[in-house]
């Protein structure tokens, strides 16, 4: 899939990584994000066509038909052929763990409406999305589109063991584990160096398209990780706004917060590992 629209931008992560301060970044910058978001600006078009477990066993060629549909939608075109329709439809009709029903019909009824062309990066130059969840496919997505750059937002993994955002975990950790479990600081911390271990290799094959950001980088010398972060996206932003909004930035009180914890019960070598990604374990 080459759609004809700019180059879009995908931001993702484990959840309660501070996404929500580098999609901010990219709006302030003129990149369009969508027009059906959440106060933590995830895009929830996203959310309703691929945050499901269902999504790892669709055909490739479902699954591409589907990111065309969404890549289409967000530059401003409305489905109008029938099976399209009725897919969309389908895939908001039975609620999940994290979704019901009611909210997933209201996310398809403004995915179906409106008029072609008043939803889009309209006098914009590029778009994209954000959505913790799209780390799970992003492998796939860069392959469908060879433009796709995608952004993957790190906090350290021992915060991260003890966030009180644990979704990611409970809804993709049998996948990623290999097997169920009660979501625990070990099995969580488990689950994220599994998916950093995974997102680096993608970094590897797709050179050049994928930028891994640390959080707590940014939150130390957040001008000169903004400057970096808009760099990846080829996109500029007048000194003094950057400036502006990186002063913004502050390190939020969580940080650190494993230091309050008993972290004797996560496993050594994840530990190790997240220290080798050059975060703080002590």
């Amino acid at each position: 899939m080459e759609p004809d629209s700019p180059v879009p931008i995908a931001i993702g992560a484990v959840g309660g990584s501070g996404t929500r301060v580098i999609a901010q970044l990219l709006i302030d910058a003129g990149i369009y994000l969508g027009s059906d978001l959440n106060d933590p600006n995830d895009n929830l078009w996203f959310t309703l066509l691929f945050k499901r477990l269902s999504v790892l066993d669709e055909p490739q060629e479902d699954l591409e038909h589907l990111f065309d549909l969404f890549s289409r939608r967000m530059t401003g075109e409305v489905p109008s052929d029938e099976a399209d329709i009725r897919r969309i439809k389908e895939l908001a009709s039975i609620g999940r763990s994290q979704h019901p029903a009611e909210w997933l019909l209201k996310r398809a009824d403004r995915f179906l409406s409106g008029t072609a062309g008043t939803d889009g990066p309209v006098g914009a130059h590029q778009w994209g999305w954000k959505e913790p969840n799209t780390h799970v496919i992003i492998d796939k997505l860069l392959t469908f589109n060879s433009s796709l750059r995608y952004i993957h937002i790190m906090r350290n993994g021992l915060d991260m063991a003890f966030n009180r955002n644990q979704n990611q975990p409970a809804l993709w950790g049998s996948v990623f584990l290999g097997s169920d479990g009660e979501v625990t600081p070990r099995r969580s911390l488990q689950y994220w160096c599994v998916v950093h271990r995974r997102i680096q290799g993608i970094a590897d094959a797709h050179p050049g398209r994928v930028l891994l950001v640390s959080f707590d980088a940014l939150c130390r010398d957040p001008q000169f990780e903004c400057r970096r972060l808009l760099d990846f996206c080829d996109i500029s932003m007048p000194d003094t706004r950057l400036e502006a909004f990186a002063n913004g930035i502050s390190t939020p009180r969580s940080t650190g917060v494993f230091r309050q914890k008993d972290t004797s019960q996560l496993a050594r070598e994840d530990i190790a590992y997240v220290e080798s990604l050059g975060f703080e374990t002590r």
